[in-house]
């Protein structure tokens, strides 16, 4: 039994991550922010990077330093688990303020010019020439000119 918390706190992270991933990325994952500020939207040289990775000791999968493909892999992976985590600030199972009056209701659709002159249980469509003669009467009214 471990007789100190420091000894306590060595162990927990080991039990919480388990070893179904690699070091690698554990420490894309703890870095994310960073590494994400850090790259500034410009792609990251993985080969310059595995090379920096293997100095800090940190290994692929099957415990050998990564190469550049696994790296690339790995930091999609760190990502998109970055991108479904909820944020700090967020809490879980809270959603955001709407910008919406809560009651705000839809006005209610009016039904078209056209539906009016429709037998009832039977949808009639008006033709081409009837549908432009409305739009130039429109118009010719909008203009302010008589037809």
């Amino acid at each position: 039994m471990p007789k100190s918390k420091r000894q306590l706190k060595a162990i927990l992270p080991v039990l919480e991550r388990g070893g179904e991933r690699s070091s690698l990325f554990w420490w894309m994952l703890d870095h994310h922010d960073e590494m994400v500020a850090a790259a500034n939207g410009r792609r990251p040289r993985w080969k310059q990077l595995c090379t920096k990775f293997e100095g800090l000791g940190l290994t692929d999968g099957f415990g050998k330093p990564p190469s550049p493909e696994a790296a690339r892999r790995t930091w999609r992976h760190v990502r998109k688990l970055a991108a479904d985590k909820p944020k700090a600030d967020e809490a879980p199972g809270r959603k955001p303020p709407s910008r919406i009056s809560p009651d705000w209701r839809p006005q209610e659709a009016t039904p078209p010019p056209h539906a009016a002159q429709s037998v009832p249980g039977k949808a009639v469509a008006p033709t081409a020439d009837e549908h432009i003669a409305r739009l130039r009467r429109a118009m010719a009214e909008r203009s302010g000119r008589q037809m």
